[in-house]
């Protein structure tokens, strides 16, 4: 929340970078530097429910938590606002010039807005995430588990190292 698509901190910059010369059919973004942060939730919510995502490439906390929806949140949690754990913001710190330039909160997609996908792509990679993918996956689904609130999706993968 707060960084424009053009700040080299912003997910929107990373993806932009990566998805740099793939045509794609259709691209929606939501705007971490609106004014108004709930107005622009309830707007990229609208548009998703208008045109649901077909492939949504996750990655894994070390937590469990996907996009940003943290441990605590809900099955039926949409677009919104969150606080991000200090988890979270320890983990981006190298990628933004340290803690301190980290954002507090973010505009994310939530586990409803995930589950209305065509498809889900999850990806974990490294020791660090094993304890976080194994809860998710073999322990029970529960908010204290965002990954969890997934795996009953019908087509969900789950692309991992040992």
């Amino acid at each position: 929340l707060g960084l424009g698509r053009d700040d080299a901190r912003s997910f929107r910059a990373a993806l932009d970078g990566e998805l740099a010369g793939i045509p794609l059919g259709r691209r929606e973004a939501i705007d971490g530097a609106a004014a108004d942060p709930a107005a622009e939730a309830a707007r990229y919510q609208a548009v998703l429910d208008t045109a649901p995502v077909d492939l949504a490439v996750l990655g894994l906390g070390r937590d469990a938590h996907v996009a940003f929806n943290e441990p605590g949140s809900r099955p039926g949690d949409g677009v919104r606002r969150v606080a991000l754990a200090p988890s979270t913001i320890a983990a981006a710190a190298a990628d933004c010039g340290g803690a301190a330039h980290v954002p507090r909160e973010a505009l994310t997609v939530g586990p409803r807005t995930l589950l209305a996908a065509r498809e889900l792509l999850l990806v974990a990679t490294g020791p660090e995430k094993a304890p976080a993918l194994r809860a998710a996956l073999e322990g029970p689904a529960s908010a204290a588990v965002p990954a969890s609130l997934l795996r009953d999706h019908p087509c969900f993968t789950v692309l991992c190292d040992r």
